[in-house]
């Protein structure tokens, strides 16, 4: 789905009055959304218990997450965070390590099980590599 800028600041206004976020706030998300200068992040999950991601999320020293998110890096995937599933979501990890090609932080969170050719282990079904590792995580 393409959503025009206009309409998602439209949306994104309309879900801050609904969470009482002030006009501040949205300017906020405004301003990260138009920067491109934060290195992009592709977040995944392996075999785990979503340890990590939570410990992140509950970062206060040196700084706060919210900080983290909006001023230091861009998080194109993280399967707890986004809002893209299927397609969607594979393909913001395809463009995202295409567009970026060496210049993305990939962080792979929990273990990476290989056993029957890293079938237990599946992100999802395409042919496509990505950077690194190929979709369907295998040894």
């Amino acid at each position: 789905m393409q959503i025009s800028r206009r309409d998602f600041m439209k949306w994104a206004a309309g879900s801050a009055v609904a969470l009482g976020l002030t006009s501040l706030d949205l300017i906020k998300v405004e301003e990260v959304l138009a920067a491109s200068t934060s290195p992009p992040v592709i977040w995944l999950q392996g075999s785990m218990c979503t340890g990590c991601s939570i410990s992140l999320l509950n970062a206060t020293q040196p700084t706060t997450i919210d900080d983290v998110l909006l001023n230091q890096i861009s998080v194109k995937y993280h399967p707890n965070l986004a809002t893209a599933v299927g397609d969607l979501a594979v393909t913001s990890i395809i463009d995202t390590s295409t567009n970026y090609n060496g210049e993305f932080i990939l962080c792979i969170e929990g273990g990476i099980p290989t056993s029957t050719n890293g079938n237990y282990c599946v992100i999802a079904d395409k042919k496509e590599k990505i950077g690194l590792c190929s979709m369907r995580l295998m040894n």
